[in-house]
């Protein structure tokens, strides 16, 4: 599974960090909240159920709010990855240290080499996918793409295309953050699940309080 900087890099800001933002505030305010719960329960304190339950429904909000997220984001994943592959590959690669060090860690980890196969980076200016170096050979790739680490000459290039990762890394990156989203998404909508019926109890004890 992608971590770091590639996973980083792969989402525009902000499409990855929201839905887990809105998945960890609901988890560690539940903590406080469970607290306040015992206390209204334990006192039977009719004000301090009703502020449980309001805090409870909301909580339960938040987390449904992220699985929409989630699901939102999973339109948009493939083509989010597919832009940020392409922009590397042609204008940053050799430009933006961030994005190198990003492309990288994705064709190393994943094992795979351009957008949808290797031959793409061939589309590429020479010096773009080489940073310039002296390399005059037609099969010089970025050092990630090469299979073994021995085989690959000084100049940051591949000395023979039997040692090219040949499959491109759009699919596995896309198929990687979309498990990210599946976990975010299912854990926000059972815990929402598990929120609502303790809400619902905590409503339902304050009205028997009422009739005593």
């Amino acid at each position: 599974m992608l971590t770091g900087e590639g996973l980083r890099a792969a989402l525009e800001p902000g499409q990855l960090t929201i839905p887990t933002y809105l998945l960890l505030v609901p988890g560690a305010a539940s903590v406080v909240v469970g607290v306040i719960g015992c206390l209204a329960v334990f006192g039977a304190s009719r004000g301090l159920l009703a502020f449980y339950s309001v805090c409870v429904f909301c909580l339960c909000a938040v987390s449904t709010a992220a699985a929409v997220k989630t699901l939102l984001l999973h339109d948009n994943i493939s083509s989010s990855v597919l832009y940020w592959l392409e922009t590397s590959m042609k204008y940053k690669y050799c430009s933006n240290e961030d994005s190198k060090i990003a492309l990288d860690k994705i064709q190393k980890e994943f094992e795979c080499c351009g957008v949808h196969d290797h031959t793409e980076w061939y589309s590429v200016d020479r010096d773009r996918r080489t940073c310039h170096t002296t390399q005059s050979d037609r099969w010089a790739l970025p050092v990630s793409c090469c299979i073994d680490q021995t085989k690959c000459n000084r100049n940051n290039s591949i000395q023979t295309p039997d040692n090219i990762y040949m499959r491109g890394c759009l699919a596995p990156v896309s198929d990687s953050l979309s498990l990210i989203l599946n976990v975010i998404g299912w854990t926000s909508t059972i815990f929402a699940a598990f929120l609502i019926p303790g809400g619902t109890m905590a409503c339902c004890f304050r009205v028997s309080l009422k009739r005593l």
